[in-house]
C-alpha cells in the first residue's frame, strides 16, 4: 500500500514539472514556430496555383479563387500544424491564436499595401475574419485522437 503512494505522489510531482496545456508560453511558442510554416506553406500552394493557371487560356479569369483557396487552406493547415507542436492539446487555443496572428499580419500588409486586396474592403476584411474559426476547424480536426481497432 506505501508503494502505491509513492507512486501516486511521484506522479503528481512529474506531472507539476510538465507545462500545463493551457500555458500560454508553450501556446505561444507552438504559434510562433507555427506561423511561418503556415506561410512557406501559403506561399507553395500560391505559386502552385499560378504554375496551374498559367498552363490555362485565361489565367487571369480564376486567379481570385485560387488566391482564396491557397488562403484558407493554408490557414487551416497552420492550425493543424499548431496543435501538433503543442502535442495535442487546447486545440481551440492554438487555432484562435494562429488564425489570430493570420489575421492581424494580413491586416497590416493591406494597410501597407492597399491595392492589393478585393475591391470591396468588407469582402477583404471578411475574408480576414474568415481565417479565425478555419485554423480553429483545422487545429480541432488534427487533433482527434485515432482509435485502435483491436481484433479478439
Amino acid at each position: 500500500m506505501p508503494q502505491k503512494r509513492n507512486q501516486a505522489a511521484r506522479r503528481r510531482k512529474a506531472a507539476m514539472r510538465e507545462p500545463s496545456a493551457h500555458a500560454f508560453p508553450t501556446l505561444f511558442k507552438s504559434v510562433l514556430l507555427a506561423f511561418p510554416v503556415c506561410a512557406a506553406v501559403g506561399l507553395l500552394l500560391v505559386l502552385l496555383s499560378t504554375v496551374i493557371l498559367m498552363k490555362t487560356g485565361d489565367p487571369d479569369r480564376y486567379h481570385l479563387p485560387a488566391g482564396v483557396i491557397s488562403l484558407l487552406l493554408s490557414a487551416f493547415l497552420g492550425g493543424g500544424i499548431a496543435t501538433r507542436l503543442h502535442a495535442k492539446r487546447a486545440p481551440v487555443l492554438c487555432g484562435a491564436c494562429l488564425g489570430g496572428s493570420c489575421f492581424v499580419f494580413l491586416t497590416v500588409m493591406a494597410l501597407i499595401l492597399p491595392h492589393s486586396t478585393t475591391d470591396s474592403p468588407a469582402v477583404s476584411l471578411l475574408l480576414r475574419l474568415s481565417l479565425i474559426p478555419i485554423s480553429i476547424f483545422g487545429a480541432m480536426l488534427f487533433a482527434k485522437k485515432r482509435h485502435k481497432h483491436h481484433r479478439h
